[in-house]
């Protein structure tokens, strides 16, 4: 296995000044491609400002251990403390992986010369930093006063730079670690032959993004449409983002159609969140060409830590939040960590109330030191009153749009809606002395949901009267899900060189339940839209039908790195799938069964990756789409083939400044057969939404990306999308999501006696979408002209252990929809607001 602390190929961390990097014509091309990333207003001003930072360091470094520097480096695990301690020193600490897996560090907040910096960051881990160059560290046991133990440590040589941990928490970085969330090996971001983001905890606490709603928003590449009070779409490369991963484990119940509460689920038990765009059925297994989503949980540290943050918000927002992590054990070989918050607030509409809490708990053991279990739980629930099913209905039945104050609400007052969500998930690693290492994965979820509403999105408004009809429902369901999955990797060697290989087996079984029940009255006239009471009867009885739904999911999976040379990586993967589903929809008399069985579909993956030089690399990757459409049925009720394709992308990736920028362009196309399409022109049978599958549909685009450190305390996240979907007719399909985002989030955080201080902002910008609906048998549209958003933050640390921050959204109180479509209506985005949040950290 590739050691994830060093890399030979590269230089160590020492001052290098850019113009160093020019080695060669195309490396020089390439250069320029990454830095038209859509911050190029700001971020040639960036690289200007680190050469001379880091020329100014080269000059004066006479004696590198004896420089006296701040730091702020939070206890925690090691490898990701050594990351941002090398970070802030500008060096580089390496040391073999064994040496430092499962331990922690206690930190270093002040400012101390380096060496003695070390010496604090590395207390009580039993090891020690030697010097080994003029900006090299390398890490070795503490010697003892045994000659025999001397003898066994001879003196490490180590070149290159520390490879950044997977743990961003504490890294102040809002550049991600190696992630296997793309092919299951752990690899680089510049490794992936495929475009992947990783929004950090940092970036999450800087930005104040509260849910994974709030996540994706800020995520390149991926759209984010409220389509009401409690429910979103998520989107990416114009095709629906619905595959969702625990800590690298899938979520089948996000995919098939079973409801999860994952769109309102709180960030605060979260260590990253890494989204993976285009298609990820390799690990997936079935699912749209979008991409994945996996939320990687925070784990237990060998040493106390604490905080609480206390946040205040416009619209009566209050939150509060409690994380503890601590030693079980003397020797903190069992520890465990808890972390539980709880939220309540009104919104910028009538009636609406939300409360939401949290509680995470994990416990990790060593049971030996080659083998780790953990055991955990998280709980979330979410309670809305005032909620909406649909939302602002756009058309009047003569075709004009209908316009409302973004204050309205269409929901009964009594409108109500209970989201809870219980995962239980443990895992035993094991790591061989050959550096194989086993994995067993397990989870069990089980989600519920009750809701009581009334829909007044559904249909058009009277032109003369502004009568509208409403329709009260209530639905109650629920799902549980198990999911087991074994995992083998590690290095081999071949033709004398060493390579990488991955291979799997997972099980994973939904079983959900749902009632739909119409209220008795099944629809209230409301005589005037604009002016009435939210006040409907409530139903007094009920007409019910019902739906049981099981699904199953068996796979085995493998992937290949192949190394023929130290500049070329071949990847190749596939997995072998099977996949049920069935459905009895049933009611007073009646029943509707339906289902879908594949077995032994193989979903294919080839990637390839090619080293320029030192800085740059060039990729190319294809899989296949495969992706049972168990929820779409014709106008005649039949349900709709599954989805299939192939997905196309070809780019290039670099490092700079030491690694500390990274920057990719990406070119992809994806071509699909049996794509489901919204029939604006009928309905199902009974009432619901009739789909269309269309023949083919051909999504092609480009994305240009920017995640890092562009100057010494300047972090920065960009990137711009460019996508355009269209049918065999050359009709533009997708509608409704942005053929054009551009996304940037920055801080900056002052040097010298302005530390303390850190401000920045984000920025979000759209393309026009639209929405076609048919009224008396000719098409209206409504749509939302391209629009910018933005916001500020600002951060002061009045100590090690205190800070307040300040986030203002929406900063020129812009109006504009953030979902467009759902059942006809659309629902406003947040006017102006801020957050106040008030961290103390012990």
């Amino acid at each position: 296995m590739a050691n994830p602390l060093t890399s030979a190929r590269r230089r160590p961390a020492a001052a290098i000044a850019p113009a160093s990097f020019a080695v060669s014509p195309v490396s020089r091309a390439l250069r320029i491609g990454w830095f038209a990333v859509a911050v190029s207003a700001v971020l040639p001003l960036g690289s200007r400002a680190f050469a001379q930072a880091t020329a100014a360091d080269a000059a004066t470094q006479t004696d590198v251990a004896a420089r006296t520097l701040a730091f702020q480096v939070p206890a925690g695990p090691l490898p990701g403390a050594i990351a941002g301690f090398a970070e802030a020193a500008g060096v580089s600490v390496s040391a073999p992986p064994e040496l430092v897996r499962g331990l922690a560090s206690p930190g270093v907040n002040g400012a101390y010369p380096i060496r003695q910096g070390l010496e604090r960051l590395l207390a009580g881990t039993g090891l020690v930093a030697v010097p080994s160059g003029a900006d090299t560290w390398i890490l070795r046991r503490q010697p003892s006063s045994s000659a025999a133990d001397a003898a066994i440590l001879p003196e490490i040589q180590v070149e290159g730079r520390y490879h950044r941990s997977q743990v961003t928490e504490g890294s102040g970085s809002y550049l991600g670690g190696p992630t296997d969330s793309s092919t299951g090996l752990t690899l680089s971001l510049r490794e992936t032959p495929q475009s992947v983001s990783i929004i950090t905890r940092q970036q999450m606490d800087d930005q104040g993004l509260l849910s994974i709603a709030d996540v994706l928003q800020q995520t390149p590449g991926v759209t984010v449409a409220q389509d009401n009070t409690q429910r979103y779409a998520f989107s990416s490369r114009g095709f629906s983002l619905d595959n969702f991963q625990y800590d690298g484990l899938p979520s089948l119940s996000t995919s098939d159609g079973s409801w999860d509460t994952f769109s309102t689920t709180s960030t605060a038990i979260y260590d990253r969140i890494e989204v993976v765009r285009g298609a990820s059925g390799l690990l997936n297994g079935t699912g749209y060409p979008s991409g994945s989503v996996n939320l990687v949980r925070k784990r237990p540290t060998r040493d106390f830590q604490g905080q609480i943050a206390m946040t205040a918000g416009s619209w009566d927002r209050y939150r509060g939040e409690v994380d503890l992590s601590s030693p079980l054990s003397e020797s903190g070989g069992i520890r465990g960590r808890v972390v539980a918050a709880q939220q309540n607030r009104h919104a910028f509409f009538d009636y609406y109330q939300q409360k939401e809490r949290i509680f995470y708990g994990i416990v990790e053991a060593d049971l030996t030191p080659s083998t780790l279990l953990s055991l955990g739980l998280d709980h979330q629930e979410n309670e809305g009153t005032g909620s909406s099913w649909t939302h602002i209905p756009l058309f009047f039945s003569d075709g004009t749009r209908a316009t409302f104050p973004r204050s309205f609400s269409p929901a009964a007052k009594w409108g109500r809606t209970v989201q809870e969500s219980d995962k239980v998930f443990a895992t035993l690693d094991h790591q061989f002395s050959n550096d194989w290492q086993a994995k067993v994965a397990l989870g069990y979820k089980r989600n519920k949901l009750k809701e009581a509403l009334i829909s007044n999105g559904v249909g058009f408004i009277d032109a003369d009267t502004h009568s509208m009809l409403g329709y009260t429902s209530q639905f109650p369901s629920g799902s549980k899900e198990k999911t087991i999955d074994l995992q083998l990797r590690g290095p081999f060697e071949l033709g004398g060189r060493r390579h990488e290989a991955v291979v799997g087996w997972s099980l994973s079984s939904v079983n959900s339940h749902s009632i739909s029940s119409n209220g008795v009255p099944t629809s209230y006239d409301i005589p005037d839209i604009f002016h009435w009471d939210n006040n409907p009867p409530r139903p007094t009885g009920y007409v019910t039908s019902e739906a049981p739904i099981s699904t199953l999911q068996r796979a085995a999976y493998g992937t290949v790195r192949l190394r023929p040379t130290d500049a070329l990586s071949l990847i190749a993967g596939a997995r072998v799938n099977s996949y049920d589903w069935s459905q009895v929809w049933r009611g007073d008399g009646w029943q509707e069964p339906s289902s879908i069985n594949v077995s032994g579909k193989v979903t294919p993956y080839a990637g390839v990756v090619y080293d320029v030089d030192a800085y740059n690399s060039v990729y190319a990757s294809y899989t296949d789409i495969f992706k049972p459409l168990a929820w779409y049925f014709d106008r005649n009720n039949r349900q709709l083939d599954p989805q299939t394709g192939t997905s196309y992308e070809v780019g290039a990736k670099g490092e700079y400044f030491d690694g500390k920028l990274n920057t990719a362009i990406a070119v992809f196309q994806i071509k699909q057969s049996n794509v489901a399409l919204l029939d604006p022109n009928a309905t199902r049978p009974d009432g619901s939404a009739a789909y269309t599958a269309a023949k083919g549909v051909t999504s092609n685009g480009f994305e240009l990306n920017a995640v890092g450190e562009v100057a010494p305390g300047w972090q920065v996240m960009a990137g711009y999308t460019y996508r355009n979907s269209k049918d065999a007719t050359g009709a533009k399909v997708n509608t409704t999501d942005p053929e054009q985002l551009f996304k940037l989030a920055t801080t900056y955080r002052f040097p010298g006696r302005w530390s303390a201080l850190t401000i920045g902002g984000n920025v979000y910008w759209q393309s026009r979408i639209y929405y076609t609906a048919s009224v008396g048998g000719r098409d209206v549209v409504a749509d939302q002209k391209s629009y910018a958003i933005a916001g500020l933050m600002a951060r002061y640390e009045f100590s090690r252990q205190l800070s307040a921050s300040l986030n203002i959204n929406n900063l020129f109180d812009k109006t504009y929809y953030s979902g467009l479509g759902s059942y006809g209506s659309a629902y406003y985005g947040e006017p102006r607001n801020a957050l106040m949040t008030v961290n103390y950290k012990f």
